[in-house]
């Protein structure tokens, strides 16, 4: 296993705080995946055209080489649970879910 794709910022936080359907990544959290949207291959992956060239595209560009599944927590989306939830959209992932009894881990196609 592998940890990468993980951005934080210079103090340490992934998320901003008061983390919400809204605002999945907490106040201000969005910000900390401003230099990826920006690239060439984040565009072209969402259909855009344009964007940055240079070391972060070539990172980006590797980002999914060789990567069999994902390793989700329960709140990579924001703090939607249970009936209603919809699918994240990776193609092969595993979550981690529950709280009270200890973490469980449910697979997803």
């Amino acid at each position: 296993m592998r940890v990468h794709n993980f951005t934080i910022s210079r103090d340490g936080f992934a998320a901003g705080p008061h983390q919400r359907e809204t605002e999945p990544l907490g106040e201000g959290g969005s910000r900390l995946h401003d230099w990826m949207f920006a690239t060439r291959s984040a565009r072209a992956k969402r259909g855009l055209e344009g964007g940055h060239e240079g070391v972060d595209d070539d990172f980006v560009a590797r980002s999914d080489v060789g990567i069999g599944a994902t390793i989700i927590g329960r709140h990579m989306f924001g703090p939607i649970h249970g009936p209603g939830r919809t699918s994240c959209g990776l193609a092969s992932h595993f979550e981690i879910v529950g709280l009270v009894a200890g973490p469980t881990l449910s697979t997803r196609p």
